[in-house]
């Protein structure tokens, strides 16, 4: 979980790699959210050596809880 200045909370998922990054990601998600895809295409990332991050930026109008495909 992410806070923004003005309080609102986002779920956000990391994935680093295991030596030092070359480089880093930030991901942004469907209307979905942190979908397991998008949690899994970090950890893709990181397994090459990049750092990712996936942020569920419709989280300040949608909330922190999960959705499904039916959202």
């Amino acid at each position: 979980i992410l806070t923004a200045a003005d309080g609102n909370r986002f779920a956000a998922y990391a994935a680093q790699p295991a030596q030092p990054p070359s480089a880093s990601v930030l991901i942004y998600p469907d209307i979905r959210g942190l979908h397991q895809f998008y949690k899994d295409l970090a950890l893709r990332f990181a397994e090459i050596g990049i750092a990712a991050v996936a942020l569920d930026y419709f989280g300040r109008t949608a909330g922190l809880t999960a959705r499904d495909d039916a959202f």
